[in-house]
């Protein structure tokens, strides 16, 4: 049965397990400050926005029919802690009662009821952190069960290794890497991922459209390269080619943070330096995002139409509360084409339906393509398709 599972957990483990199905061994309970190596384990800092959430970092998300293994690896930058954030979303309410979980954190079980819940971003997690974590490599290993039926499980182990000291990354330089390579920008003040198809350079008068992508809220003050994860940036770097150069920076700061006039400012300055050092046409750059990302896309592209030749929102919306513009009709030049979930409780339906009308009533030139009975938790791969490439070339400025 399909159930909406955020899973975001970690069992620390300087071992690595032998299988998935390794059964493990029983050990004593951890307790609220008790410390595994020299790690606390804790609960979540009281009245404090929470931070270092491990989901920034690994790609935990686990959905589909069960019983469903996952393994994942990733690396984590030094942090005063990390937040498990293992749990769900969705009806979390209901499904909460239905479910049995264990959390082992390095080999050793998590008293899961000593540490009780905490609800998130309508998630709900155990509200479980580890303080001072230690440099090397962890894991994580949870297993949910719903309805204490083992053929409805889900179970997860991540791999993780905390680093010594915060990553960094070249400056963007005349001498052109291909391929999919992290970057900082000293100008605009943002690390980045940058795409730069095999063939790029072969032809020197061709110029190359551009597609600028802005990732989720869940990747907000995270590395830039948590970001592969993203598809379609994980698709970027299985392939040799696509038709276009993409670019994807690296979001910080609160609620709405691709909005704020600093961080609109980096990215259009960040625009201006790969335009002026690749062969891009300014005719043919296109922006697009999900979740906060689509938010993103709005107001962006709401700010500066003449930047871009089409916008592609995907579970997108305008300020908070869910409005619409005054402004909308500026972009009644730039073609629109939004995605959403029907059955979105995150970001609803609603919101960006009403965009989509308004600037329709202006005249523009929009479509919406709606998932039905899909939540926040659209399949990107049905989104990023070649019918939306093929779309983007046939927008022009």
């Amino acid at each position: 049965m399909n159930r909406k599972v955020f899973i975001l957990l970690l069992l620390f483990t300087f071992g690595i397990l032998a299988s998935c199905n390794q059964s493990t061994p029983e050990v004593d309970m951890i307790e609220p400050g008790e410390k595994i190596g020299d790690m606390i384990v804790n609960t979540a800092p009281k009245d404090e926005k929470i931070e270092g959430w491990l989901m920034r970092y690994c790609d935990m998300e686990i959905q589909g029919e069960a019983p469903v293994i996952i393994e994942t690896e990733c690396e984590v930058p030094p942090l005063p802690y990390i937040f498990i954030n293992a749990g769900m979303g969705g009806d979390y309410e209901s499904t909460w009662p239905e479910t049995s979980w264990e959390i082992y954190i390095d080999n050793q079980k998590i008293n899961l009821e000593a540490f009780g819940t905490i609800d998130i971003q309508e998630l709900r997690n155990w509200n479980v952190i580890l303080e001072n974590p230690t440099p090397g490599i962890h894991t994580l290993h949870t297993i949910l069960t719903f309805d204490d039926d083992a053929s409805n499980s889900y179970e997860l182990i991540v791999t993780f290794t905390v680093a010594e000291q915060e990553k960094t990354y070249p400056i963007l330089s005349s001498v052109i890497t291909k391929g999919l390579n992290s970057f900082t920008s000293e100008k605009a003040g943002l690390d980045f991922l940058l795409y730069v198809p095999a063939s790029y350079g072969t032809d020197t008068q061709r110029q190359w459209p551009l597609i600028l992508y802005l990732h989720g809220g869940d990747k907000v003050n995270s590395t830039v390269d948590s970001l592969r994860n993203d598809y379609p940036l994980s698709a970027l770097e299985r392939q040799e080619y696509y038709p276009f150069i993409f670019v994807a920076p690296q979001g910080t700061g609160e609620y709405e943070f691709w909005a704020t006039d600093e961080m609109v400012d980096s990215i259009l300055t960040l625009l201006d330096e790969i335009q002026a050092l690749l062969s891009i046409n300014p005719n043919q750059v296109y922006l697009t995002g999900v979740s906060a990302g689509g938010n993103g896309s709005w107001d962006i592209g709401l700010r500066h139409p003449e930047r871009f030749a089409a916008l592609a929102p995907v579970m997108g919306y305008y300020g908070w509360p869910f409005s619409v513009p005054e402004n909308i009709c500026d972009l009644v030049d730039v073609p629109v084409w939004a995605f959403h979930g029907e059955k979105d409780e995150t970001i609803p339906l609603e919101a960006e339906q009403k965009l989509i009308d308004a600037l329709e009533v202006c005249g523009g030139d929009v479509q919406l393509t709606i998932f039905p009975n899909v939540g926040h938790d659209i399949n990107f791969e049905k989104v990023y398709t070649s019918e939306l490439y093929a779309w983007f070339l046939e927008q022009e400025k």
